[in-house]
Order: C-alpha cells, then sequence, then structure tokens
C-alpha cells in the first residue's frame, strides 16, 4: 500500500522491488476508484452561470429547442447534470482503459530487448503503476470545479496555460502536470526495468504521448471550428 504514494516521489526506488513480481490490483483499484468517483461528482459542482456550461447547453439541446426549453430553463441544468454523473465516469473509464492497453503494448514492443524480456501483464501493471498520476489529477480537476464553478477548469492544470495568452491554446490545454508527472514516471521506470540510459528512456515515453497530444489538439481545433 505505502507503494501507491511512494510511486509519486520515488518511482525508481518502487519499480526496483518489482522485478520479479508486478502487482496489479493496487494501481488498478485506486485507478477506477479515483477516476470513476471524481469524475461522476464534478458535474455535481458546475456553475450554472459558468460561461462554458451555456456552449455547452447550447450545443447538447440545440434539438430541443422546437419544445420551447430555452437556455436558461432550469429543467435544462438539471437533465444535463444527471446525465453527466453518469456519463462522464464510464466515458474517463474508457478511455483509460483504452490507453492503458495500448501503452502496455507500446511498452513490451519497446522495452524488451535481447538483455530484458518482460511478459504483457508485467508491462500491464508497469503501465498502471506509471499512471497514477492520473488519479490525483481527477481529484484536483474535480477540486478545481468545485472552488470555480467551472466545467473544465484545466487552465488551472496546465503549465502551459498559465501563460498569458495561452489559457485557451489547444495545444497548451493538454500538456497537465499529470501527463508531465506520469512521463517522469514512465522514464525512470524504463531506465530501472531495462537499464538503458535515461534519454532513450525519455524518447520511447514520449512518442506515444506526443500522438495522443497530436489527435487530441487536432480533435479541439477541429470542433472549435465547427
Amino acid at each position: 500500500m505505502a507503494n501507491l504514494l511512494k510511486i509519486f516521489i520515488a518511482p525508481g526506488a518502487v519499480f526496483s522491488t518489482m522485478k520479479d513480481e508486478v502487482p496489479i490490483i493496487q494501481p488498478l483499484l485506486a485507478l477506477i476508484l479515483c477516476v470513476g468517483v471524481f469524475s461522476a461528482i464534478q458535474p455535481l459542482f458546475v456553475s450554472d452561470s459558468s460561461k462554458m456550461t451555456q456552449e455547452v447547453l447550447e450545443f447538447a439541446f440545440e434539438t430541443l429547442s422546437e419544445q420551447g426549453l430555452d437556455v436558461g430553463n432550469p429543467e435544462r441544468y438539471s437533465w444535463n447534470r444527471t446525465t453527466q454523473v453518469f456519463v462522464a465516469p464510464v466515458s474517463a473509464l474508457i478511455w483509460l482503459c483504452v490507453g492503458v492497453l495500448i501503452l502496455s503494448t507500446y511498452f513490451q514492443v519497446t522495452g524488451n530487448s535481447s538483455e530484458v524480456r518482460r511478459s504483457w501483464p508485467e508491462w500491464f501493471g508497469f503501465t498502471l503503476w506509471s499512471m497514477m498520476p492520473l488519479a490525483l489529477y481527477y481529484f484536483l480537476f474535480a477540486f478545481a470545479t468545485l472552488v470555480t464553478g467551472e466545467i473544465s477548469p484545466k487552465q488551472y492544470l496546465t503549465p502551459l496555460a498559465w501563460v498569458p495568452g495561452m489559457q485557451d491554446n489547444a495545444f497548451a490545454v493538454h500538456i497537465t502536470f499529470g501527463t508531465l508527472w506520469a512521463v517522469w514516471i514512465q522514464t525512470v521506470g524504463l531506465h530501472h526495468w531495462t537499464e538503458r540510459t535515461y534519454p532513450i528512456c525519455l524518447i520511447i515515453v514520449l512518442v506515444p504521448w506526443l500522438l495522443q497530444l497530436l489527435i487530441a489538439t487536432s480533435l479541439m481545433t477541429t470542433f472549435s471550428t465547427i
């Protein structure tokens, strides 16, 4: 259990103890619990007067305009809240599952070498442990919404968005502290597991994250112009 906290500050020490056996249940349950719970409660604290809430409702309910429901109708806010409490955690957990499966396969292909041979379940465990910053990110995401009332307070959790003029930049808002933390943990973990140099491990780790960043940025840019 102590490793769930130690992984945040001393990933090298944690991964060094997993060369023979990689626990999976602990990080899996922690991620499912945190991602599911905090993504579910986040919609409950969104302010009805938030500008982004208004925009989301306009987009989501434009097909209901013929039924006499205007943007300010409390019934629409209530319906959206109730729906998001169930939809948000399901969506977040699906994306988490897909991401972990893809990363596990990627690390198995790129992490194994003639000297180091690990099975896919071991790399699956490696990925789960390295994604623990995501649990903290979802907690802070929900907390930021509780404090600000904003439906998507990413600017508070993305370092580049603190730079003036970058608050709405599609590239900046996807580089979160959780992503940077996970990249660091994965780089250190790969170094201890494969005994490759830190620069090589960093390159291996950055490839899938950069691809994900480019895809997310492209989608955000595309939908913002529709």
